[in-house]
């Protein structure tokens, strides 16, 4: 098993000039070299030498590892999803501290949430998701997709709807879709909500129904309120 000094971390920053991702690798020990990948494909010592932050384009993913003395660490996988709102602010009516994604563009830095990775998801406990974007300039907007968190036992549930609404403006919000959500199969499931849109706009709002309080089989001392994580 490699040794844990040979494991790579990796850190996703904003660049709110040009609203792009990159991504910086950094390493335990001084010496050795870290080789990346962004096609999904394993790095080796011929793959791409890391020198600086490398700016994320298209949707890719990143594998990255350190080579020292002959031996090859552990294998660290990224995967980013390049979009229209990507890198972009927002601003959320019921913001959890808590749980903001890793940073303050958790819903539009790229990275995907990952399971029992609590600090990829951006949570709301016990209120509605409402967040709005503004996409700078009114674009065509063909499709949206979000992911939900369903992980009831840790408290984690999905929203009961999602509606998309979208704006000119930012003040005037026109409906646009509204579905029901569907539970995963899996117990512990990431579940996707995605809908065509086909619509020129320059703000998107996503609204998301919390559960007021959590289902009666995981209540303790009454009803208590449930957790509601999206990406």
């Amino acid at each position: 098993m490699p040794n844990i000094f040979f494991d790579v971390t990796a850190t996703t920053a904003i660049d709110t000039v040009n609203n792009k991702v990159t991504i910086a690798y950094n390493k335990f020990v001084a010496d050795g070299e870290i080789h990346f990948t962004n096609d999904g494909s394993e790095p080796s010592l011929k793959s791409e030498l890391y020198k600086s932050p490398v700016a994320i384009n298209s949707t890719s993913s990143f594998k990255a590892a350190l080579f020292r003395n002959g031996e090859k660490g552990n294998t660290l996988t990224k995967k980013y999803t390049i979009h229209h709102a990507t890198g972009l602010p927002y601003t959320l009516t019921n913001k959890w501290k808590q749980y903001d994604g890793g940073t303050t563009y958790g819903l539009t830095d790229g990275i995907i949430g990952e399971f029992k990775k609590y600090n990829t998801w951006v949570g709301f406990s016990g209120k509605d998701l409402e967040a709005v974007i503004d996409l700078k300039k009114a674009q065509a907007i063909k499709k949206i997709s979000i992911n939900f968190y369903d992980f009831n036992a840790a408290w984690i549930f999905l929203p009961q709807y999602v509606e998309i609404l979208g704006s000119s403006d930012g003040v005037n919000f026109t409906p646009l879709k509204k579905e029901n959500i569907n539970k995963g199969s899996e117990v512990n499931s990431i579940v996707n909500f995605s809908a065509a849109l086909n619509a020129d706009l320059r703000f998107l709002k996503v609204f998301a129904k919390a559960l007021a309080n959590a289902p009666t089989a995981h209540s303790v001392m009454g009803r208590m309120p449930g957790c509601l994580w999206m990406k």
